[in-house]
């Protein structure tokens, strides 16, 4: 990402009009979450932007983060899903410590730009049959251009291998 010695958290990025995907996780344990710790940097050093905060089912959040590789064990180790262990001392299953960061995170764009005028909020539930009309009001392209991509092809070829094998007991 960005250079530490700059304000800006974007400072030599790239000449973008949007980024999509701003934060790093490296396997040493160095975890960079600027739309979790830098939105005052990112707001001030690019005022008059739109923020999209990309929203859907917990329940299939919670899903596809287990099912991307490591990333619900990577976001532990960065220590975004503490606490650790409950009030008795025992493990929060993984699950409900990922509920728990996803509603944490909404809650936080939301209260930051309540209180910062010179930025927009756009809010998405993704898995909306509306989300195409969304983008469109607030962007101005038409809705037949949005669509569903990155989808996770393992569990698309675990559940067509699922009901291969249901159709042949």
């Amino acid at each position: 990402m960005g250079d530490p010695n700059q304000s800006d958290p974007l400072y030599n990025t790239g000449d973008y009009d949007v980024y999509t995907q701003l934060d790093v996780i490296y396997t040493q344990g160095v975890c960079y979450f600027p739309q979790i710790y830098a939105l005052n940097e990112i707001e001030a050093s690019h005022p008059n932007s739109t923020f999209i905060l990309n929203m859907r089912n917990v329940t299939n959040w919670v899903q596809s983060v287990k099912n991307w590789n490591t990333l619900a064990k990577r976001l532990d180790k960065c220590g975004l899903l503490e606490p650790q262990l409950d009030s008795k001392g025992l493990n929060i299953p993984m699950d409900e410590k990922l509920e728990t960061f996803y509603w944490d995170h909404i809650q936080r764009v939301r209260d930051f730009f309540q209180n910062h005028t010179h930025s927009r909020l756009v809010e998405l539930t993704i898995d909306s049959p509306n989300a195409g009309k969304v983008m469109e009001n607030n962007f101005g392209i038409p809705e037949r251009c949005w669509g569903v991509a990155n989808k996770n092809n393992r569990v698309k070829n675990k559940k067509l291998r699922m009901r291969k094998f249901l159709l042949r007991h």
